[in-house]
């Protein structure tokens, strides 16, 4: 399995990072976590074609980790540009209120009643739920981050190894679960360690929950460009004795 950080950014703009997306590949299968600002182009500096892409799960709904769905969505249900170069269904996956959102992007594209050779699919998670894919296995942990919205972190399995990601969230018992033993953990670290405000985590939030986890990598991502990195690293370096790195677009982790 291999995980590529496709934007490790906040919604605030920056010319080096787009926003949150990262692309799974297994032996048989193209994933991807959100689907932040930029990101498809991230994926054709990757050497994968759109098409390519057949299952995306959402994290939530704010738009820096799904903004780039309707445009795909777009591209996805429509011919000769792309919709028959596809060799798979795609099928998206996200928290309640996914499908709502999805039917509100094909209206606003005038692609609602379009009806493609393969398939686009929409369904709801709860937490907890597991899906099997063709060689990888997936499941959603319950995100605690904003109360106006079901949000949702995520952990696959293929090879053998874990990869798991938080999505936004602020430190809770549904991501210890989330990221128990996992090769890699990509975890937001959006505060300061000093910053009581809820439905985030700090570098040292981010570090607990990967030592208590027994988490073999620790990748902080989601720090805006006003923040200090080197100081979420500390942070988290308090907490937690393994590998830390700080996220950076188009970076590659082979598990």
């Amino acid at each position: 399995m291999k995980v590529t950080i496709l934007g490790s950014g906040t919604y605030v703009p920056e010319l080096n990072k787009c926003t949150a997306s990262y692309l799974i590949q297994t032996e048989k299968n193209n994933l991807l976590f959100d689907f932040g600002r930029g990101c498809t182009n991230q994926l054709l500096k990757k050497g994968i074609q759109y098409y390519a892409i057949d299952t995306i799960f959402i994290t939530h709904m704010h738009a820096d980790h799904l903004v780039e769905l309707g445009p795909f969505l777009h591209i996805a249900k429509s011919e000769p540009s792309g919709a028959e170069k596809r060799t798979k269904d795609l099928t998206i996956y996200g928290p309640k209120g996914i499908i709502e959102s999805v039917q509100h992007l094909e209206e606003a594209y005038g692609i609602a009643k379009r009806n493609p050779k393969h398939k686009v699919e929409v369904i709801e998670l709860k937490p907890g739920q597991s899906i099997e894919g063709e060689d990888w296995e997936f499941t959603c942990y319950e995100a605690v981050h904003v109360p106006t919205m079901a949000c949702l972190s995520f952990r696959i399995e293929s090879g053998g190894k874990a990869f798991a990601f938080s999505g936004d969230t602020e430190y809770c018992p549904g991501l210890r679960e989330c990221c128990k033993d996992a090769n890699l953990a990509i975890l937001e670290a959006s505060l300061p360690a000093k910053e009581t405000y809820k439905g985030h985590m700090s570098g040292k939030d981010a570090g607990m929950v990967a030592q208590q986890s027994g988490v073999k990598k620790l990748v902080l991502t989601h720090i805006g460009p006003n923040d200090d990195e080197n100081e979420r690293k500390s942070e988290a370096e308090t907490a937690f004795k393994g590998q830390i790195f700080l996220a950076e677009d188009l970076m590659d982790f082979e598990l």
